[in-house]
């Protein structure tokens, strides 16, 4: 029976510490100090749980750009807000407004999403998703 419980502790350990598996907070992952705007192409978009992300290649001040991972509030809360897996598509010109990453660059905790083609706009008010369409300040 140890070999069993060994085995089964080893499972729960590995699968514990597996980053694809692991939920995260917003505040340890992302810097409510640190806000940035960035704008470019949509690359992919993935309507997944546990926090869809939006890819886009995107420059900050001029630089080189890079691909940029947007995280976004769960899925369930962005579908009551009216997003869903055909929101956004590759090559889709948006500006994004959001919270830094604390320990990786090129990442993103969204606030806001502007897709001035059609008007469309995505902010996020603590837990609750909100869309619109039209002119926005």
């Amino acid at each position: 029976m140890r070999r069993w419980a060994k085995l089964g502790a080893a499972a729960l350990l590995s699968g514990a510490a597996s980053p694809g598996f692991a939920h995260h907070s917003v505040a340890g992952s992302y810097d409510s100090s640190h806000e940035a705007t960035i704008e470019g192409r949509v690359v992919e978009f993935e309507f997944v749980n546990p926090h869809p992300i939006l890819t886009i290649e995107a420059a900050v001040r001029g630089g080189e750009p890079r691909l940029w991972r947007l995280e976004m509030e769960n899925r369930a809360v962005l579908g009551r807000g009216g997003i869903d897996a055909h929101t956004f598509n590759p090559e889709d010109y948006v500006v994004a407004r959001g919270r830094g990453g604390r320990l990786s660059a090129h990442i993103m905790y969204v606030l806001q999403i502007d897709r001035p083609a059609d008007g469309f706009r995505y902010e996020q008010d603590g837990t609750a998703a909100h869309v619109t369409f039209g002119k926005h300040d």
